[in-house]
């Protein structure tokens, strides 16, 4: 009896599929995810570190 599988299954390549397959039938996500991972700097928020704000102050 062995304790682990030799040939896991990868979940991060389980989701591509899914993901691959469900842009395929529907060509609307396809743009929906290119929206939301688009590179948009007016989307992003500056993260400030404490010693940076105090600094500012």
């Amino acid at each position: 009896m062995s304790l682990f599988r030799r040939h896991q299954e990868d979940p991060a390549d389980n989701d591509f599929i899914k993901i691959s397959q469900e842009i395929k039938n529907d060509p609307k996500k396809l743009s929906e995810a290119q929206r939301l991972f688009k590179n948009n700097e007016s989307l992003r928020k500056k993260a400030f570190d404490k010693k940076e704000q105090s600094d500012n102050n």
